[in-house]
């Protein structure tokens, strides 16, 4: 009778701990590119959705954005942020289904970086601060890290003042740089997201999520 062939225990522990080691290198890769794939169809959604109420309103009020009336929004820190850019001209074709008007509540999301927040119907919070030609939108609603440049990012109106005037003076490296040094230092990495990636999480995109 032919003898049949097995493993040997040695055998079989030197495949386990090969397979745990191409798992231990695969599975944080997979799990990285299945993060940044998520961000990026977040944000590109949140894109389309201001993109579209952009369109509406500007038939609306029968002027490009960049001639909207804003000259009561921006008048320095004295401003607190309270979203009447966003209330006179978008808010109507967003769906949102709570606001908040009082930072200082115990109710006020946690990922709401302004003073005056929506909580639109997806989960995601949109949040104004000191002018409201800049929205910070938090993609994970009041789940965490609450961190810039992961979860929380800074959405520039397109073709407006502060959009064309980073456009102009700033390089794709240079925003790269600044991401990588401190996220916090002016929403930078929301600028490479905006300006030159079209909200597309890039391997280069100094921010691990």
């Amino acid at each position: 009778m032919k003898k049949k062939k097995s493993f040997t225990l040695a055998e079989v522990l030197i495949t386990l701990v090969i397979i745990g080691i191409i798992a231990a290198i695969t599975v944080p890769v997979i799990m990285a590119n299945h993060r940044k794939s998520e961000t990026t169809a977040k944000l590109k959604k949140f894109n389309s959705t201001i993109q579209n109420a952009i369109k509406l309103a500007e038939t609306e009020w029968g002027v490009p954005l960049e001639e909207w009336d804003v000259s009561d929004m921006d008048d320095g820190y004295d401003y607190g942020g309270d979203g009447r850019y966003f209330i006179k001209y978008l808010a109507k074709y967003i769906k949102y289904n709570k606001e908040y008007r009082d930072y200082f509540s115990d109710d006020f999301p946690k990922g709401c970086i302004g003073l005056y927040c929506v909580v639109l119907d997806d989960g995601m919070l949109l949040s104004f601060d000191n002018n409201d030609i800049t929205f910070f939108i938090d993609i994970n609603g009041e789940k965490g890290p609450n961190a810039h440049g992961r979860d929380q990012f800074e959405y520039m109106l397109p073709n407006s003042s502060f959009y064309n005037y980073k456009k102009k003076n700033n390089t794709r490296e240079d925003f790269i740089n600044d991401c990588a040094e401190d996220p916090a230092l002016g929403l930078t990495c929301s600028y490479i997201l905006q300006l030159y990636d079209a909200w597309e999480i890039k391997d280069d995109y100094p921010i691990r999520l």
